[in-house]
This record gives structure tokens, sequence and C-alpha cells, in this order.
């Protein structure tokens, strides 16, 4: 059997968040209509409790890649590798702004945009960590 490392852990942490983090989107947005449908009152109870959940998937995600960016020597790399961890990131902090715009914001409009443009970018993120791994 091949023995786990320490960067092992952490890619499984990272990944675990992400699943957590993007496929939870994904769920809760093919739910919302059925839970506002059959159940007034019901949604802002969920959404609070996919906020916990998702919000500390969102933290193992932020410190597991941390430490798995420390262990790669970007001259190793090279440019190419620089350049897409880079708009990994942006895409990270684009997600996260969305997320906070689509949980604060009271008006409906920006509710839809931040929800759709936080699953964008959080696909988008996903895409370019599975291309940095390969």
């Amino acid at each position: 059997m091949i023995t786990p490392t320490i960067k092992w852990f952490f890619l499984v942490m990272h990944v675990v968040g992400v699943c957590v983090w993007v496929g939870g989107q994904i769920t809760l947005a093919t739910l919302v209509k059925t839970i506002r449908q059959n159940s007034e009152g019901l949604l802002p109870l969920v959404a609070r409790q996919f906020a916990r959940t998702s919000w500390t998937a969102m933290g193992v995600v932020i410190v597991s890649g941390i430490a798995l960016v420390l262990q790669v020597s970007p001259t190793e790399q090279g440019t190419a590798y620089s350049i897409t961890l880079a708009g990994k990131l942006i895409l990270v902090f684009l997600a996260a702004t969305a997320a906070i715009i689509h949980s604060t914001s009271k008006e409906r409009l920006f509710i839809a945009l931040g929800g759709a443009v936080g699953l964008l970018a959080s696909l988008g993120a996903l895409a370019l960590g599975v291309l940095l791994s390969t």
C-alpha cells in the first residue's frame, strides 16, 4: 500500500471541502423552489444551516489550499502553473464575495446574481483546481 503523506491529507480535505461548498450550492439551488412551495418559512432556516455548513467547508478549502500551495515550488512549476493558480485564487475570491452578497442582500436581483455568480465562480475554481493537479 502507498503510504499517505501530509500533502495527501490536505488534498483529501481540500476535495471534501470543495464537494460540500460546490455540491451544496447545486443541491440547495435545486431544492429552493420545492421548499418555497411546500413550507412557508422553512427556506430561511435551511439557508442558515446551509450557510454554517458551507462556510465551514470554505474555511477547510482555504486552509488546505494554503497548505497545498506551500508545498509547491512555483519556479519548478513554471509560469503557466502560476497563472492558472492566480486565476483560481481570483475565482475563489469572487465566489466568496458573491456568496456574501447573496446571503446579506435584501434585493432579489442581488440575491439571484450573487447566487449565480457564486456558483459559476465556484465551478470555475474547481475546474482550475483540477487543471492544476494534472
